[in-house]
């Protein structure tokens, strides 16, 4: 230690041997308490179902007063998900915690690798005093699922400007997507192609009503028809609508 007076006319120099580096600390940790997991399917707001048409997004809240442990540094001490008892994923890259609260967080990860019937998901989560909880899920997908879950159009009727909407089930997964405007007798008037990666439940293409040269289309009924397919697992549907043109 050194020290000098106010005036600068005196100085002082010491030393003390009573400072420890390394070693541990000790005051007890006192959190014993588990993680709280809850596990939701697609939305946080909505109850889960008896089925599913296919591939679903899971998303989980977590939270443990000493927060939830995303280090990597603890050996085993992931967030890990397990499905089926097959498939292993550590989803601590797409866990983040609420603003401005350490304590909880969420996280939201697609489930592309489900299988008709029932699948076993279950979550692992530690937190930062090395406490740790499981949760289960049984998510039951129907044998028969249809891979496009309705399609629209917003707004219907409309005079120029309207954005189709398909929900599907090829969730997270890169797809193609189809298209064709049809006259009410078949005959074809234009068509509207799009690709998307790691697509989301709903996807949407917007379109003005317009032929393949440009022109403005008449006033009337019309037909689309959505074709969608996956370029990872080859999957493909399609599904047809009406819509109206009026102005």
């Amino acid at each position: 230690f050194y020290a000098l007076s106010d005036h600068r006319s005196q100085d002082a120099i010491g030393g003390s041997q009573e400072f420890v580096l390394g070693g541990t600390g000790t005051i007890e940790n006192k959190d014993e308490t588990p993680p709280t997991i809850q596990l939701y399917l697609n939305d946080f707001s909505e109850p889960l179902k008896d089925n599913y048409e296919g591939n679903v997004i899971l998303l989980g809240h977590l939270s443990d007063e000493s927060g939830i442990n995303i280090s990597n540094l603890g050996f085993g001490q992931n967030i890990t998900l397990t499905v089926n008892d097959t498939s292993e994923f550590i989803l601590n890259d797409v866990y983040n915690t609420t603003l401005d609260d350490f304590t909880s967080g969420t996280l939201s990860f697609p489930l592309t690798t489900l299988v008709p019937g029932q699948n076993q998901i279950q979550l692992k989560a530690w937190d930062n005093a090395g406490n740790s909880n499981v949760a289960n899920l049984i998510i039951d997908i129907n044998e028969n699922s249809s891979i496009i879950s309705e399609i629209k159009n917003y707004p219907n009727p409309f005079e120029s400007e309207t954005e189709f909407s398909i929900e599907h089930t090829l969730i997270g997964e890169n797809v193609d997507v189809k298209i064709d405007l049809l006259t009410i007798n078949g005959q074809p008037i234009t068509a509207l192609s799009k690709s998307f990666t790691n697509a989301e439940r709903v996807l949407s293409i917007p379109w003005i009503s317009v032929n393949n040269e440009g022109t403005q289309l008449k006033k009337g009924l019309y037909i689309y028809n959505v074709q969608i397919r996956s370029n990872s697992s080859g999957k493909a549907d399609s599904k047809r609508k009406k819509l109206v043109i009026s102005y």
